[in-house]
């Protein structure tokens, strides 16, 4: 058979170009989550980031920890007894 592809060999090159940009990475259960716990606070850095100085809404005064999660609106809701609405009327007094 022919060689297949500039490696040669008869794999089909798709095959062998995951197989070498894989190889040298040998991931274990540990190193595997590792890079998985990384890439979710990479994440999170990043949404954050977006929504402080990206997002459309970036403008609007405000508490910036409403900004960054619905942490927020679930700490005045549930655990205050429901006191978001005179939460929001006092933001409203305070931000315009």
């Amino acid at each position: 058979m022919e060689a297949c592809g500039p490696w040669g060999g008869s794999d089909p090159v798709p095959h062998r170009i995951w197989h070498y940009i894989m190889g040298g990475l040998n991931f274990g259960p540990a190193s595997l989550a590792l890079y998985l716990v990384g890439a979710w606070a990479a994440y999170l850095v990043l949404l954050v980031f977006y929504r402080l100085y990206l997002h459309p809404l970036r403008r609007f005064p405000g508490p910036k920890m409403a900004a960054v999660t619905m942490h927020y609106a679930w700490y005045w809701d549930l655990r205050m007894s429901g006191q978001m609405v005179r939460h929001l009327a006092d933001l409203h007094k305070e931000y315009g």
